[in-house]
């Protein structure tokens, strides 16, 4: 008995140690690859001498392996052709060279699209360790999205400047987990192209499958047409997006050659969403629209988010709302929506928020929707006779502490001037003491979103007892508050 009971522990110890060889051995087959346009060695991507010297050369890329691209010394550049169609890389990781002889920028051209074709399982990194957009993106075909990847799962795009371009960004139908950090977009007016961003989701994805965070987006907008602009974030089904800590600013022209009402974000239906310390500036529509079309809206948390209007033509327009989640269908269902802590300056006339009303459909609520310890400021109250922070009244929505600052916010915040939001700084004074320590606590939705716990900043919000209120913790040893403050709770 003693010798079966040994034999069988050396043996599940003998396949124990198979099993290990065999995964060291899978890892230890990652390999590491070189492209520099200027290397004459053998040109077979095995080292910065026998580095492949286009694009069109690499080959034999597996899943975990690393592709360096060389963008010359510091300082310099390098540009590689892209294929007609556009690059469709292997899966794997293409990123800037790690050392001073290879991390300038590389520039990638062609007449196609940048990127083309499904993308699961590539990375492509322009990140350097300086904080700096390595890679850039220079002239391209005019007939298509920049990065085309329908049928992707599993694709990150990071510290790349793709400059100005006239088309979509990246359009994926359908897709998931796709990650974008810390881009640079100007989007240039286009007829055939009215979206920065367009990704549609399979529904009912985890939290975080897809993230959107530190990039900066300029998007243009009509200027004489009400309302008219590209979408950032177009319209489409989501589910598992986190969008955060991005600046997404839209900018004025005469001759939009689109047809698009301009929105920050437009989900049709959406489910375990975050979309959380975005700036956004002259959005002509809605900077952050929940537009129910497609189904309704669960686990979707909207908080810490500053949307400021700096235009004069775009505030005279009659469609700007700060941020709406409305129905266009029947019986919409809605669920676990908290829209919190943020903050929304000089919408005039108009709606700072409207939770549930607008659109043509109806809603059939859950539980857990509300309006919570936003701040709105110079907000005239009279959109057709609606509430700065609109629920109408329904007792579905819970509407608390939310602060309207009338006409302006004297001694509340470091600094701002009316209508001036871009410029501002919304930190909170030490002594407004309308909004310290006079906000619901959240604390409860902590366990799906943690975020919730933090401010713009990152510093805590208390696990217990009352919140600031607005997308900023107080400060310490703020100077004392002028006097002369009006304020208007909850709209």
């Amino acid at each position: 008995m003693r010798s079966f009971v040994s034999n069988n522990i050396n043996n599940a110890l003998h396949l124990a140690s198979i099993c290990l060889a065999l995964v060291l051995s899978a890892a230890a087959q990652a390999s590491t690859w070189y492209v520099d346009s200027s290397a004459t060695g053998s040109r077979n991507g095995t080292s910065w001498t026998n580095a492949w010297s286009s694009l069109s050369q690499i080959v034999g890329v597996a899943p975990g392996d690393v592709v360096y691209i060389s963008g010359g010394p510091a300082g310099k550049t390098q540009t590689y052709a892209l294929p007609s169609s556009g690059w469709t890389p292997a899966a794997g990781t293409y990123k800037i060279g790690s050392d001073t002889a290879h991390n300038g920028t590389v520039i990638f051209a062609g007449s196609g699209n940048f990127l083309n074709g499904s993308l699961s399982g590539v990375t492509i990194s322009g990140d350097a360790g300086d904080g700096q957009q390595h890679f850039q993106v220079g002239s391209l075909g005019a007939n298509d999205a920049v990065i085309d990847c329908n049928n992707t799962n599993g694709f990150t795009i990071s510290y790349v400047n793709f400059g100005q371009k006239p088309r979509t960004m990246i359009g994926a139908n359908p897709c998931q987990k796709i990650q974008i950090d810390h881009c640079y977009y100007y989007k240039l007016t286009n007829a055939n192209d009215d979206s920065v961003i367009w990704m549609n989701m399979p529904p009912n994805l985890p939290f975080d499958s897809s993230k959107i965070f530190n990039n900066e987006i300029h998007s243009p907008y009509a200027s004489n047409m009400d309302g008219w602009g590209d979408d950032i974030i177009g319209a489409a089904t989501y589910s598992g997006v986190s969008i955060h800590d991005n600046k997404f600013i839209a900018y004025p022209i005469t001759n939009y050659a689109a047809g698009q009402h301009m929105d920050g974000f437009q989900p049709l239906s959406a489910q375990n969403i975050k979309v959380f310390n975005n700036y956004y500036e002259n959005i002509t529509n809605y900077p952050i629209y929940g537009d129910a079309i497609d189904g309704g809206f669960s686990n979707f948390y909207v908080f810490n988010n500053i949307i400021v209007l700096t235009d004069p033509a775009v505030r005279g327009f009659n469609s700007p709302q700060g941020i709406a989640i409305g129905s266009e269908m029947t019986n919409a269902p809605f669920s676990n929506i908290i829209v919190s802590n943020n903050l929304i300056a000089d919408y005039g006339g108009h709606y700072a928020i409207n939770l549930g009303n607008g659109g043509s459909g109806t809603i059939s609520y859950g539980s857990n929707v509300g309006l919570y310890n936003n701040i709105a400021t110079n907000n005239t109250n009279q959109h057709n006779g609606h509430p700065v922070f609109g629920n109408e009244g329904n007792p579905k929505v819970t509407n608390s502490n939310n602060v309207n600052f009338l006409p302006v916010s004297i001694g509340v915040f470091v600094s701002y001037t009316q209508n001036r939001g871009g410029t501002a700084d919304f930190h909170l004074l030490g002594s407004a003491s309308s909004l310290i320590r006079k906000g619901t606590n959240l604390s409860a939705n902590a366990a799906q979103c943690p975020e919730i716990m933090f401010d713009r900043d990152g510093k805590s919000r208390p696990a217990s007892g009352a919140w600031d209120i607005g997308p900023y913790v107080a400060g310490v040893g703020r100077p004392a508050a002028p006097t002369g403050l009006r304020v208007v709770p909850n709209g």
